[in-house]
């Protein structure tokens, strides 16, 4: 069990590692001077020089072979260091936690979103295989999983913002500003967890324990309530933690669209 749980570890380290580097080359090779870009962002068109665009490459260490920037950033992020932001020169971490709260709280409101639509649409279409509400729901579901989250959200905010006027574009701060955005991403992740559920009911229904319930005499509503809601909430509570980490990874494209 150990040689097992080490062997996870330095594999996962090799992962995050590589993933790491292949940020770093996908940002070096972007187009555009990072240098020019940080002169821009924090100091205005007029200090676009020669002189200063070198100044801050020299500052920022931008002047240094990719690998060797890559070292040093690795080596300050070993160290808690997440260094500055190219915009306005705040610590990145500091930047970071003044923003998770507003995250966070999206992320929960999506994922409260998700679980009142995905388990009793996934119970239910479970408990109605091949009926017509099933295969509704499950192409309905389809589409939500195939869906771009920015693509819907554009669509959301067409419809209940600009045309019916019901909430605002963009902003933050009340319970209107949070609707659009948290439908956005919890509708996707309904339709991920609604197809999990569905599957995992089926299975326990299957199982022995189900015929000799029903060999009992119990009411289909008490035998899938009582007694295969709970086994098949096993996996489902699996996946939907790692759905919530899925959820703020998403919560950043969905925020620059109603920011």
């Amino acid at each position: 069990m150990l040689k097992f749980i080490l062997k996870r570890m330095v594999l996962m380290f090799i992962v995050i590692l590589g993933v790491t580097m292949l940020t770093f080359l996908i940002m070096h090779f972007t187009p555009g001077d990072p240098a020019e870009m940080i002169a821009l962002a924090r100091h205005g068109a007029e200090s676009l020089t020669p002189e200063n665009i070198e100044r801050i490459r020299v500052e920022e260490g931008l002047d240094a072979p990719v690998h060797i920037q890559y070292i040093k950033w690795l080596q300050h992020l070993l160290h808690g260091d997440l260094g500055c932001s190219l915009i306005n020169g705040e610590p990145v971490l500091s930047e970071i936690l003044d923003r998770f709260p507003a995250t966070l709280k999206l992320a929960l409101a999506s994922m409260f979103i998700a679980l009142i639509i995905a388990i009793p649409l996934g119970i239910i279409t479970a408990s109605k295989q091949y009926s017509l509400f099933d295969n509704l729901s499950m192409m309905g579901a389809m589409v939500g999983v195939s869906m771009p989250s920015f693509w819907f959200a554009l669509l959301l905010i067409h419809l209940f913002a600009l045309h019916l006027g019901w909430f605002p574009v963009y902003g933050s701060g009340s319970f209107e500003h949070m609707i659009l955005p948290a439908l956005t991403l919890g509708t996707g992740m309904a339709a991920v967890l609604t197809r999990f559920t569905r599957s995992n009911m089926l299975d326990a229904l299957r199982q022995d324990y189900i015929r000799t319930a029903r060999a009992k005499g119990l009411t289909e509503k008490l035998i899938t309530v009582k007694h295969a809601l709970k086994n098949a909430l096993i996996p489902v509570i699996t996946v939907i933690g790692i759905q919530f980490g899925r959820i703020l990874e998403g919560s950043v494209i969905v925020e620059t669209i109603f920011a």
